[in-house]
């Protein structure tokens, strides 16, 4: 975490396991670092975290500061999603999400899609930038499955649509972040 933060402004972070406060406590408090990130001076960098229950949003100060970034509630539900929004300029803002959808009922999962769509059609503009990642807690396809391979694996026509719409909500694409 303390490397991707040093590289990133902005990292989001699913599945901590834990509430709000024990993650700040025995994780993310322990952050804060007398190390230069890349094309800084030295000195102190510090580091902030939007929490909701398994997720955290960290970002440098810094960044912060000088975009204007607050936490903003995508889906009413506490630990659905959740993001950072901020200013880009030009009267463009950013946004990013993290989500982690029930991993139980699919019913639920399509209604929380459906829930972070309408946000994005409501607080979006053209010209923003929309990025986002999580736990959607399904597979559209067999490749994409990490469970054991005992078990028969069952593609959801309604799963697969609600995320398809999902993706047509936010114009998305894939881009892939080489390391």
């Amino acid at each position: 975490m303390r490397e991707l933060l040093r590289r990133y402004d902005l990292v989001g972070v699913v599945e901590t396991h834990v509430d709000p406060e024990t993650a700040e406590l025995f994780f993310f408090d322990k952050l804060e670092r007398n190390d230069a990130a890349p094309g800084e001076q030295g000195g102190t960098v510090e580091y902030e975290f939007y929490y909701e229950w398994g997720m955290a949003v960290g970002f440098k100060k810094r960044w912060a500061k000088e975009h204007k970034a607050s936490k903003i509630q995508v889906v009413k539900e506490q630990g659905v999603c959740f993001g950072v929004q901020w200013e880009i300029g030009d009267g463009r803002r950013g946004f990013f999400l993290v989500f982690h959808l029930d991993a139980a009922e699919e019913s639920t999962r399509i209604a929380q899609l459906a829930e972070m769509g309408e946000w994005v059609r409501n607080n979006a503009r053209e010209g923003d930038l929309l990025m986002y990642g999580g736990d959607r807690n399904f597979t559209m396809r067999e490749d994409e499955r990490m469970s054991s391979r005992r078990s028969t694996w069952r593609p959801s026509a309604k799963m697969n649509e609600a995320w398809s719409r999902w993706e047509m909500n936010t114009a998305a694409f894939i881009q892939k972040i080489k390391s």
